[in-house]
């Protein structure tokens, strides 16, 4: 079938999008907090924490009812969900770190290699080893040195410092580099201030022009009037991947049932 399987109230699927973000955090949330707690809880003798998280899954549930979930609800049911959904946000993050405490409190981070560092552990609650970009943030240990990044087994890391949460607070330093982390585990890095780091030269990966976008693998034309994608250009196998242009918008009217 080429069309529409649903066509009534296809708006659904993203009226009220606010909703479905709050759920969707929520269960992830859930879902880590509940995995790092019963480690901690399995490994650790740690507090159980069934009870806080089989209330705040009920709520989490509750506001996955169709009509308020779909958007379709009244106003007033929104604020309800919102605060509801925030709840079980709140209670899954108090619940993951005291579990990530009980962990941390047990993993010996001490380095007599480097003395002059703050360690910091990086967890992945995933069942799979996940290689992703990690943030961190924390304050300078002489207020001026950008410190060396190292991992657990001794081998600097490249990083790349950012902007700090505050603007033009010079005694704290925030950084992003990447790192594989193992299933169900976790990974030690420390920031040295022994040294100061090191300036990487990197050149720029991505090539920007009024109405282009290209890198090492693609290049991505818009047109100037629409906004709309006029080529999509994928230049390892040579061929274009647009018949016609793309992400042009489409605006439906949905009446839904009359009567309805």
């Amino acid at each position: 079938m080429n069309d529409e399987l649903q066509h009534h109230a296809r708006g659904c699927y993203s009226a009220c999008s606010d909703i479905k973000l709050w759920n969707r955090q929520a269960e992830a949330a859930l879902l880590s907090a509940e995995k790092i707690s019963s480690l901690s809880t399995a490994l650790f003798n740690m507090p159980d924490q069934t009870a806080r998280l089989r209330e705040s899954w009920k709520k989490v549930l509750f506001n996955q009812f169709h009509d308020i979930m779909a958007g379709s609800a009244i106003e007033a049911a929104y604020t309800d969900a919102q605060h509801d959904l925030g709840y079980a946000m709140s209670e899954a993050k108090d619940i993951q770190t005291e579990g990530l405490q009980g962990i941390v409190m047990n993993v010996n981070t001490a380095d007599t290699a480097f003395k002059n560092s703050i360690p910091f552990m990086v967890f992945n609650p995933c069942s799979w080893a996940v290689k992703t970009y990690i943030h961190v943030e924390m304050e300078r240990s002489d207020g001026k040195t950008s410190p060396v990044l190292y991992n657990s087994d001794g081998k600097e890391v490249s990083y790349q410092e950012v902007r700090t949460a505050g603007a033009k607070v010079r005694w704290r330093v925030s950084g992003i580099f990447e790192a594989e982390i193992p299933a169900f585990g976790y990974e030690i890095f420390r920031m040295d201030f022994s040294n100061k780091k090191n300036p990487v030269k990197s050149e720029a990966k991505v090539q920007v022009t009024e109405n282009s976008l290209e890198n090492e693998f693609v290049k991505i034309e818009f047109d100037r009037q629409t906004g709309g994608i006029s080529s999509y250009f994928d230049k390892k196998n040579q061929r274009e991947l647009l018949s016609k242009p793309g992400a042009i918008p489409v605006v439906l009217n949905d009446p839904a049932i009359p009567g309805a």
